[in-house]
């Protein structure tokens, strides 16, 4: 399609989905998207984009037809083209949950910034990492939150009642803005972490794993609920590590050098005498692909080493050198649904 008629599109399809153009109009709309199968993907991405951005008006006061908008032109005014817009908002749309985008992308690109309801009830939002991904967001108090690959938080649109709650499944790094009389919960499910401002990290993924409590700054306190009462479990101190073992309602408290567990954050993979076990879950999520350990004794190794935005080759080219370990990679290839098999890892002893 020609720049100019792609332009027109853009500029019709806001009108079209709330229903707000001419019959002429519409009828240039629906022959541009059954022009092509290209044209018809597009379209679907728009659409879904504008049903998203639907959902962020239910709970922010935005005009969905002038945030499309102002973010079109913005980026056309970069010299960026749309169809490289879209890929890139589907690709995106793995990272975050697609309303928050649409929230970011709208004051990136026109300054400004949208006002709470007034409503009486608070809408939660769902925050999502896809795996391979990170990505940072502020909370309604101020507070920081950077959340790790695979990983989801929830948490309101507004904090209400006497304390700031989150949610939180996998990986994330907080930074509390300090509110003495609104203390700030972290609910794992299984552990839950309390302080009033201070940096700290949780590993909470859904596998059976341990919760994981690294405090960097500040004091936090841990507890857990069982029918509606509340376990005091006891206090961290900076550099400390909790581990909750929930099948056996067990925490162990060591001393720790905190940045080996907050340095992912930065683009950073820090091992220390870690085992070869660990060292696969935390390659597994930092680059989405799969390892299979072809020789069971690879996985007595202990591993020592810092990464620091390797690419995944780079990463295991450095590994084969320092240990006995031999790889293939079985690449990612496209099925015919148009998704993707994970790239997958095999290690053997050299």
């Amino acid at each position: 399609m020609e720049d100019d008629a792609r332009d027109l599109i853009e500029t019709l399809l806001p009108g079209y989905f709330s229903d707000n153009l001419t019959a002429d109009e519409q009828r240039a709309v629906e022959d541009w998207r059954e022009a092509t199968e290209e044209n018809a993907v597009l379209f679907e991405e728009y659409h879904r984009l504008w049903k998203s951005m639907g959902l962020l008006k239910e709970m922010e006061s935005i005009d969905t037809v002038r945030a499309l908008d102002a973010v079109n032109r913005r980026i056309g005014s970069a010299g960026t083209l749309s169809k490289r817009f879209i890929t890139t908002m589907s690709r995106v749309a793995a990272i975050l949950f697609i309303p928050l985008l649409c929230y970011t992308l709208f004051a990136a690109f026109t300054g400004k910034s949208f006002t709470g309801n007034t409503k009486s009830d608070v809408a939660w939002q769902t925050i999502t990492t896809g795996v391979g991904m990170r990505g940072t967001i502020n909370l309604p108090d101020g507070s920081s939150v950077t959340l790790n690959s695979g990983s989801e938080m929830k948490y309101p649109t507004r904090f209400t009642k006497g304390t700031r709650e989150v949610q939180l499944t996998g990986e994330a790094f907080f930074e509390v803005v300090r509110d003495v009389r609104h203390p700030f919960i972290v609910n794992t499910g299984d552990l839950n972490v309390e302080v009033l401002g201070t940096t700290f990290n949780v590993s909470a993924y859904d596998d059976d794993k341990p919760v994981e409590v690294v405090l960097a700054t500040g004091k936090i306190a841990l507890f857990t609920e069982e029918g509606g009462r509340k376990k005091s479990l006891g206090l961290l101190d900076p550099g400390q590590r909790a581990v909750y073992d929930h099948t056996g309602n067990k925490l162990s408290v060591a001393g720790v050098d905190a940045e080996k567990y907050t340095a992912w954050r930065d683009g950073e993979l820090i091992f220390r005498d870690d085992s070869m076990s660990d060292v696969i879950s935390r390659l597994e999520r930092w680059f989405n692909v799969d390892i299979v350990v072809d020789d069971d004794h690879i996985l007595d190794y202990e591993i020592t080493a810092r990464f620091r935005d390797e690419t995944l080759d780079q990463v295991l080219n450095l590994l084969k050198l320092s240990s006995a370990i031999e790889y293939s990679v079985d690449r990612s290839s496209q099925l015919k649904d148009g998704d993707f098999t994970r790239t997958t890892i095999h290690l053997k002893r050299r």
